[in-house]
């Protein structure tokens, strides 16, 4: 026959990934966008490799397919304070995730 282990998986409420935590990052205003995402790749919280941004139904920054990377690479010059109010909820993917990030 054939043995098979099962077991629960048991979500942990403090993870970015399996608990409804919201990631934190403190930036200043004047921050670029393209410096915010060299930070979610530099945190040891993060660890992303290549992080796609949007805020509601805006795309911010996306890496792939290669036409929206195109469109909206312009954001990555403008600065965070230009993109959004301090204190908002971006929605954060990345191949790295199973599921997408909450970052305020």
């Amino acid at each position: 026959g054939v043995y098979m282990f099962s077991f629960p998986y048991a979500r942990n409420p403090d993870c970015l990934v399996c608990g409804k935590k919201a990631g934190s990052l403190s930036l200043s205003a004047n921050t670029t966008l393209e410096d915010l995402i060299t930070a979610l790749r530099e945190s040891p919280v993060f660890q992303l490799r290549a992080p796609t941004l949007s805020l509601g139904q805006t795309n911010l920054y996306f890496q792939k397919p290669k036409e929206l990377e195109e469109l909206t690479r312009p954001n990555l010059a403008k600065s965070i304070g230009e993109l959004f109010e301090s204190g908002s909820t971006l929605t954060v993917t990345d191949p790295t995730l199973t599921t997408s990030l909450s970052v305020t």
